[in-house]
């Protein structure tokens, strides 16, 4: 390829500037020494760079411009050459396509002839490939046939025997199951009967002791009914008593009492009479006589007041 194409730079000029340049360092900001041959440097490097794009586009654009060219010629003389190709094509399929017609009807004879093969001892159980039997003999094939149908009976006879000793048997499960339910029924009748014995004795032997109970409790409750009224009648006639003892006690102790209050009543009483009786003033104003009328009422009202107090005295 670097033959065909020559960028104008070497692998060995490229290997030289890197032995040349990757060991370049720049100490610090005021290395300018350092600087300026890393920049120095770099601008060789890009030159070489920047030409090798520059003609890079330069051979791809002639190669491009070359290649529609190639590419416009191809597709002429292709436009040429396809109607001699077509019109051959034809001629020639006239006998290519009436083989291959002739070929596929044989082979489709033949399938048929193998696949009734195969159906025939599938029919007896035996599965062969399509290959295994394709390339028998017809006598070979019906010795093949007639074993198959021989052992596919025979092994007929055995399934039905079998299937016949199984059904015999689910039957013979199926009568078992059956008798043991019909003696679990008896079973469960009679002890449902004794069960309802025992139930019938345990109920009378309950409503007995109920009864019993119930006349216990009502012997019982007219005694202590009995026991309380009794004890009610003396209690009402020691409350009696002592009720009575204590209203006579009430009434003398009140006949003492307003006996001893019986001059202080009679002496209030008095002193209540001699207010009464003192006369009103004669007033002349309508302003004394609305004040007088006022302080009239109040005193009745306050005499009345004295009169009730004395009374409960």
């Amino acid at each position: 390829m670097n033959e065909i194409v020559n960028y104008n730079i070497t692998d060995m000029a490229i290997a030289k500037m890197e032995a040349d340049y990757m060991d370049l360092v720049v100490a610090g900001f005021d290395d300018e020494d350092g600087f300026r041959a890393v920049h120095d440097a770099r601008m060789v490097v890009k030159g070489h760079r920047v030409a090798v794009e520059k003609k890079r586009k330069e051979l791809k654009a002639d190669a491009l411009a070359f290649g529609k060219l190639v590419d416009g010629e191809a597709k002429r003389i292709t436009v040429m050459l396809k109607p001699i190709e077509r019109r051959l094509t034809t001629e020639e399929e006239k006998v290519t396509k009436e083989k291959e017609r002739l070929a596929a009807s044989d082979a489709e004879v033949e399938r048929q002839r193998v696949q009734s093969r195969v159906d025939e001892l599938a029919k007896y159980g035996k599965q062969y490939p399509f290959s295994g039997v394709q390339f028998m003999d017809d006598q070979m094939f019906a010795d093949m046939l007639q074993k198959a149908k021989a052992d596919f009976e025979v092994e007929q006879v055995r399934i039905q025997k079998e299937e016949a000793d199984r059904l015999a048997e689910i039957q013979r499960l199926v009568d078992q199951r059956e008798e043991q339910s019909r003696i679990a029924d008896e079973q469960r009748v009679a002890q449902e009967k004794i069960d309802a014995q025992l139930k019938a004795i345990e109920d009378a032997k309950k409503a007995e002791a109920d009864r019993k109970d119930r006349e216990d409790f009502e012997k019982k409750a007219k005694e202590d009914a009995r026991i309380a009224a009794e004890k009610a009648a003396a209690d009402k006639i020691v409350k009696d008593a002592l009720e009575a003892k204590e209203a006579e006690d009430r009434t003398k102790a009140e006949a003492e009492r307003a006996e001893r209050m019986k001059p202080d009543k009679e002496k209030l009483i008095s002193w209540i009479e001699s207010i009464m009786s003192i006369p009103e003033p004669k007033i002349t104003t309508d302003a004394g006589n609305g004040l007088q009328a006022r302080i009239r009422l109040k005193l009745n009202q306050l005499l009345e007041f004295m009169l009730a107090e004395i009374k409960e005295i």
